[in-house]
């Protein structure tokens, strides 16, 4: 979880736009120090907060935990795509002026974007918003603007796909990942009580060898639980007498 909202609040500062860098850095420093305080709290050898300590534990679904890790990375990556036209589209009004590019330049080899354009008689040098989608602007490309803060520019065509399709897409992504993390954790926790509530009530008919570090029981009724093969575990096992 830790290094899911460290990752999701990493992607939120990457997809800011440029004229928002001190709010990138404070969220960038402030999840940071968050991270730090959450592993500070966990950690054993760090921390003097209470853990529970049984030693029984039930054993992961390394099928589940790949397709989750699969579909996250997936949904990140799509996300950092389209996140930028998107957000610096909604940092504009929704109806900005537009302005032809006078002249377009990077500074550096992996410095910013910059475009000069002309504004009420004068010029203004700014950094844009940019994208990885689409082709690069040129002189000549038509940009959006915001009237009262020049400097808050982007493409005009990213502009309307970040109000329109880039948008939809990254709302059906960012529900699909929710969901699916939902659902994972809701099942994953059932999956967990019934499992260990098992070991208490139900009558163990079959106590399978350790394999890979995990020990499979089987219960009355059919059901079946996987565990991770601990000396806690085979102690229990043993103090039952039922299987």
């Amino acid at each position: 979880m830790v290094p899911a909202l460290f990752a999701l609040t990493l992607l939120v500062a990457l997809t800011l736009p440029p004229w928002t860098s001190r709010l990138s850095a404070w969220l960038v420093g402030g999840a940071i120090v968050v991270v730090a305080a959450v592993v500070t709290w966990v950690n054993p050898t760090w921390s003097m907060a209470p853990k529970p300590a049984t030693g029984i534990h039930v054993a992961a679904r390394g099928w589940l935990i790949g397709l989750t890790t699969a579909v996250t990375t997936i949904g990140f990556l799509v996300l950092g795509l389209v996140a930028p036209a998107v957000v610096a589209s909604h940092w504009l009004p929704a109806q900005p002026a537009t302005v032809a590019a006078e002249r377009v330049y990077r500074v550096g080899t992996s410095g910013g974007q910059h475009v000069v354009f002309p504004v009420q008689g004068g010029r203004v040098d700014a950094r844009y918003a940019g994208g990885v989608l689409g082709a690069d602007p040129t002189a000549g490309t038509r940009f959006a603007y915001d009237p009262a803060e020049p400097e808050h520019i982007m493409i005009d065509s990213q502009f309307r796909a970040g109000r329109g399709v880039l948008l939809h897409v990254a709302i059906a992504v960012g529900l699909a990942m929710v969901l699916w993390c939902l659902t994972v954790g809701v099942s994953s926790a059932a999956r967990r009580r019934a499992a260990l509530r098992a070991l208490v009530t139900d009558t163990i008919v079959e106590v399978g060898p350790a394999v890979s570090g995990k020990r499979q029981v089987a219960f009355a009724g059919g059901r079946r639980h996987t565990y991770a093969a601990t000396p806690e575990l085979d102690a229990l096992l043993r103090g039952r007498g039922d299987s």
